[in-house]
């Protein structure tokens, strides 16, 4: 079976957007101009559309005057999509693990920065001053 490999922001931005709701080709754009903040060009946009339903990942329906395309998940898509939004959490968690720590105190998980504390020549991190200063003393005061 052939996957499509997501390789940018916009790629997966369009998937999670399709994921709510369907949508027509120019109302992903400007959604992905204001999710990512930058400007998004038809041409990355439309040929990647036309490859998800190639795989049979979206269905079109073409509508109103214009004829305009509305562009929606199949159940393989949704599946699909699912695959690759468990990938990116995966990778997303496995970096935040590594700046994860718990608290000496109360044992409270912190990310990124903790208040540290050495004693005996050991180094504690806390989650907050007050644990820093009751550890060892009795309860956390947050």
């Amino acid at each position: 079976m052939e996957k499509l490999k997501i390789t940018t922001l916009s790629r997966l931005h369009t998937l999670v957007l399709l994921s709510s709701s369907s949508r027509h080709g120019y109302e992903l754009i400007k959604e992905l101009e204001h999710g990512l903040g930058k400007k998004v060009s038809s041409g990355e946009v439309y040929p990647f559309l036309k490859e998800l339903k190639r795989l049979g990942y979206v269905s079109v329906e073409s509508t109103g005057e214009r004829d305009m395309k509305t562009y929606k998940l199949t159940i393989k898509g949704k599946k699909f999509v699912e695959d690759v939004l468990n990938n990116v959490s995966t990778v997303i968690e496995s970096m935040i693990a590594s700046k994860v720590t718990s608290c000496a105190h109360c044992s409270c998980k912190v990310y990124g920065k903790s208040h540290v504390k050495k004693i005996k020549e050991k180094e504690f991190h806390f989650c907050c001053k007050y644990c820093a200063e009751a550890f060892g003393f009795g309860d956390c005061h947050v």
